[in-house]
Formats: structure tokens, sequence, C-alpha cells
């Protein structure tokens, strides 16, 4: 266990990631909170109404933002509504599922994507934030990431939940390379054969890239496996492309 800050290139993991969302968000929320202090007397009447408001709206992505923190961290919908008041585990669902689905549509990440930081970066800035309250605290929001608590035991689950995500993939893609496989191999239509071998040619360099991620996470032998697949996907792919290149009906000669 180390209480050390984990550096740029660490990855963290769902849970955590969802931690550094709930903080981002709570210290928007606290942003806001302190600005109500001050008001310029010149607003217009209502401005702080609209202010109070705002703080309200945040205060309920807060709230969204716990909800995915505990539902990453094992809590069932049973003991969110516990928590929420005592509602029942239905209306908990209702009531934050498009939160979750939003969540996982941006990958479970703290961070939009093309943002320019990373969930450690935020993690850190969090950290100074805090410091302005407590300074005598230090990394009192990066201490609580299991990437700092656990860092070995967080690195191999990260990489089991990658491993797992990889895996998966590779079975969809090989469920529709067989779909192709029949196309390409009984369709009397030449040109839905010449598509068939395009598409299947995509199919196989991603599997092959995928195989390249896989290998990176395996262990040695495992890991050659992984690349010496990955090369066999990439010259298949290669051929597919020379087959549906002589398949063309473009590429055809005209009869006279």
């Amino acid at each position: 266990m180390t209480d050390t800050v984990p550096d740029a290139t660490t990855t963290l993991g769902p849970r955590d990631e969802a931690r550094v969302s709930f903080g981002l968000h709570a210290k928007k929320l606290a942003d806001l909170a302190t600005q109500l202090l001050a008001h310029d007397v010149d607003a217009p009447l209502g401005d702080r109404v609209r202010r109070a408001l705002a703080l309200r709206e945040q205060l309920d992505k807060v709230v969204s933002q716990a909800v995915v923190a505990e539902r990453e961290a094992g809590a069932s919908w049973s003991v969110i509504g516990q928590a929420a008041g005592g509602i029942t585990r239905q209306a908990a669902t209702e009531r934050w599922t498009p939160a979750i689905t939003a969540w996982h549509d941006n990958g479970r990440r703290a961070l939009k994507r093309g943002s320019g930081l990373t969930a450690t970066d935020a993690a850190a800035n969090l950290d100074y934030a805090y410091t302005r309250l407590d300074p005598e605290t230090h990394r009192a929001f990066s201490s609580t990431l299991d990437a700092v608590r656990f860092p070995e035991q967080e690195a191999d689950r990260i990489r089991g939940e990658q491993a797992a995500a990889i895996e998966a993939r590779l079975g969809e893609l090989r469920a529709e390379t067989a779909h192709l496989d029949h196309r390409v191999h009984h369709s009397a239509d030449r040109a839905d054969r010449c598509e068939a071998l395009r598409h299947r040619s995509q199919l196989r360099q991603e599997t092959a890239r995928l195989l390249d991620q896989l290998a990176e996470l395996a262990e040695h032998a495992a890991a050659e496996e992984h690349r010496a697949a990955a090369e066999r996907c990439r010259a298949e792919a290669a051929t597919d492309i020379e087959f549906a290149a002589l398949l063309d009906p473009q590429d055809a000669p005209a009869h006279s």
C-alpha cells in the first residue's frame, strides 16, 4: 500500500474514474456555492434566484455521479434506494439509469475523450483544491483511489477487465466473420462476394489490432501466440483484398 499520487501514465479503472467524476462535480458545486456569497448589487432582480437554481441543478448532477460511483463500487439498486430516502429499488433504477447509460456511453471515463486531460491530472487538481481548505492535508483525494491504495491489485484488475472486453469483441468479430465466410463461399452474386471479401478484410484487420492489444496484457507465452495469430489475420486480410480485386465487376473486361 502506498500514498503516492499516480502519475499521468497510470491507467485508472472505472471505479477510480467514477470517483474522479464525482469529485469534479462536487468541486464545481462548491465553486458555485462560494460564488453565491459575492453578489453584484447592480445585478438585475432575480439574479440570486437564477444562481441558486443553477446550484440546485449542479447538485442533481452530483447526486447522479454519486450513484454512478456507488454502482461502480458494487452497490445494489436496493442499497442506493435506501440511501436516497428509502425509495424502492425500481424507483432508484428508473431515476438514475439515464446517468448510468451516459456513463457507459462515455466509456466509463471521468473526462470526455479528446479533453487533453487524464483522470490522474484531475485527481491532482482535486488534491490541490482541498489543500486550500486544509493546508495540512496532502493528497486528500488521490489517497482514496484504488490505484494509490492497492496499486498492484488494481493494475491486475484493470488488465483483467481490458482483456475481458477485448475477448468479448473478438467473439463478436468471429461471429461476423463466419457470416461473411458463408457469403464468400456460397453467394451466387459476384458483387456480393466482392463486398463480403472487403468487409471480411476489415474485420480481420480489426481482429489483428485487438490481438496485438491482448498480447500486451498477456504473459509471455500467450503474448507470442496472440501476436502470431495477429500476423495470420493480417495476411488473410491482404488475401481477401486481392481476391476482391479479381472479383470486382468494375474491373472485369467488357464482353464484345
